[in-house]
């Protein structure tokens, strides 16, 4: 049995990985339309992980040079173009090649009221041609003639508290254990009190109410790598309300909020997405079959046992019942396992192959880790033998290449 499911590893694994070539870019846009002293302002901010460009030194530094081209469109006519050129730079090295790490903007811009549609290019210095970023629609709406406006997603800013940091992730709440805030705008500054209702997949996730955070106007401020959302009192044209405590309790897909003033309701869609979700969930079939380095092969057997599309349900539900979140919905433990599958796909594998997470050493990294330490040596065979000692538990991995395939088997 154990020899069927390393087979089926494989066919899959070439399923899940075959399709990357074909990933879009990530980069993370949201449009944002804000009174500015009194004036409507619209803002496209965007977020580019540090992986995503190109960087090369420049004396002790990395840097990497760009530009962000929009042109709109209405329907079918061009109606404007504004092209933000940009330096992202880092002394370490490592962060150049993080998904993790992202360099962030804003363009400010003026526009009549009305849908429009944008075709965004990204231009890196040292790329041949430019990555044409997907389709991307705004609906720009007179803010004055609205009581509420959309919601802004924030992470409060443990330093100053009048600026908190956009979450920037194209108007979406990254599942996550942190706690994450939304702001609300009112220019109805009649209203000093609101209730509220989230609810996910016909669940009601919290009830309650909120009271005015400050009056004034909210202010974009760009500082270094990050996007300020700042607190204005010199106009007070708006009662701004701060909703909290709910980000963790939400699950990935989609929730809803309706928020209740003065007898009228007005509901929002609400996005939860899994930032930098690892590669192999994209197959929760597979995802599941790797359980079997932790698990009996009866428990896989039984994840299995039920109709595909609720494979990713019973993933998620073994990980939650194994390793308690106490009510949060990220799970660390199954991060992290899913995170080394990825790692070790991407290292271990063999020539013309993608069987990092199915051979001796893939299955060593997803069950603990990283080693404390690898020492590679090489005899005069031209066989490759890697150490690798993790103190923690007391003992070494010997893996011993003899073809010269990178095809290292466990030999001790």
């Amino acid at each position: 049995m154990k020899t069927r499911i390393f087979v089926l590893f494989l066919i899959i694994n070439f399923a899940v990985y075959s399709q990357e070539k074909e990933k879009k870019i990530p980069v993370f846009l949201e449009h944002h339309s804000l009174i500015v002293d009194g004036n409507q302002k619209e803002f496209l901010t965007y977020k580019i992980p540090y992986n995503v460009l190109l960087f090369t030194k420049v004396e002790d530094i990395y840097e990497s040079k760009f530009s962000i081209s929009i042109e709109f469109y209405d329907s079918t006519l061009f109606i404007l173009r504004e092209i933000k050129t940009s330096i992202a730079q880092t002394s370490d090295y490592e962060m150049t090649k993080k998904n993790s790490i992202y360099y962030q903007d804003m363009i400010e811009f003026e526009i009549l009221p009305g849908k429009y549609n944008l075709n965004i290019n990204l231009l890196i210095e040292g790329v041949d041609g430019q990555i044409d970023l997907p389709p991307y629609k705004i609906n720009v709406e007179k803010l004055n003639e609205k009581k509420i406006h959309n919601p802004i997603f924030i992470e409060k800013n443990k330093t100053f508290s009048n600026e908190n940091i956009l979450l920037n992730f194209s108007n979406s709440i990254p599942l996550s254990a942190n706690n994450y805030d939304m702001l609300v705008s009112f220019t109805d500054t009649s209203i000093n009190k609101i209730n509220y209702i989230i609810t996910q997949f016909d669940k009601e996730i919290i009830k309650d109410s909120a009271k005015i955070y400050f009056d004034g106007e909210l202010k974009f401020i760009k500082q270094k790598d990050l996007i300020f959302v700042s607190q204005n009192k010199s106009n007070k044209s708006q009662n701004i309300f701060s909703i909290s405590n709910f980000s963790k309790l939400l699950n990935e897909g989609k929730a809803e909020i309706e928020i209740s003033y003065n007898n009228q309701k007005e509901k929002f869609p609400l996005e939860v997405t899994w930032i930098n979700k690892p590669k192999v969930l994209a197959s929760p079939e597979y995802s599941i079959r790797l359980l079997s380095y932790i698990e009996d092969e009866e428990v896989v057997k039984d994840l299995l046992f039920t109709d595909e599309e609720k494979y990713y349900q019973n993933l998620k539900d073994y990980w939650s019942s194994k390793f308690s979140t106490d009510g949060i919905k990220y799970n660390y433990a199954m991060n992290e396992y899913y995170l080394r599958a990825d790692y070790a796909i991407e290292h271990f594998s063999s020539l013309n192959s993608n069987d990092g997470a199915e051979n001796d050493r893939g299955r060593i990294y997803i069950t603990y880790g990283r080693p404390t330490s690898i020492e590679r040596n090489y005899s005069e065979r031209n066989e490759i033998m890697e150490v690798w000692n993790y103190e923690k538990l007391g003992r070494d991995f010997i893996f011993k290449d003899t073809t010269g395939t990178g095809k290292f088997i466990l030999v001790k």
